[in-house]
């Protein structure tokens, strides 16, 4: 995302780090800003690899591209409730704090903690028009498949 980096480094070390995974049949933790474009052609090369795009702050087109071009999750949290984010659909999403920073509404300002995550499945309840306990059921289920708990 930032300028001065070696690019070609930072890919290499990134095919390595999805190779450690899938060697030891891990999920990875995707923190993508700014660089879908090299992203969705790494992550190609390795059809086993579980995870999820953490964070996710991007638009529409990519994140169709996540939902169909790989089969990783998609990390909703804080931000979605005060931006205008696509939300993907409940079988792919996982809820995150990403504290302590992007405190939900109505906490924003304040130091975010793992208790707001019930925030935003509430938000999310109201956005998609399904019930609490349907958000909490399906994104536990979710979490506990990627992550083998």
């Amino acid at each position: 995302h930032y300028e001065g980096y070696d690019r070609k480094a930072q890919i290499r070390l990134f095919e390595e780090m999805l190779q450690l995974a899938v060697d030891y049949d891990l999920p990875a933790s995707f923190h993508v800003r700014e660089t879908f474009d090299d992203f969705f052609p790494v992550v190609a090369n390795f059809p086993k690899i579980r995870g999820v795009v953490h964070s996710f702050s991007d638009n529409k087109k990519n994140l169709k591209r996540i939902l169909n071009e790989i089969d990783f999750y998609v990390g909703v949290n804080g931000m979605a409730t005060y931006s205008t984010l696509p939300t993907p659909p409940i079988e792919r999403i996982l809820l995150e704090t990403d504290a302590p920073f992007l405190t939900p509404k109505p906490f924003r300002g304040i130091i975010n903690e793992p208790a707001y995550i019930r925030k935003i499945a509430e938000w999310l309840s109201q956005k998609i028009g399904q019930e609490y306990q349907v958000i909490e059921v399906e994104t536990t289920k979710n979490a506990r498949k990627l992550f083998g708990i």
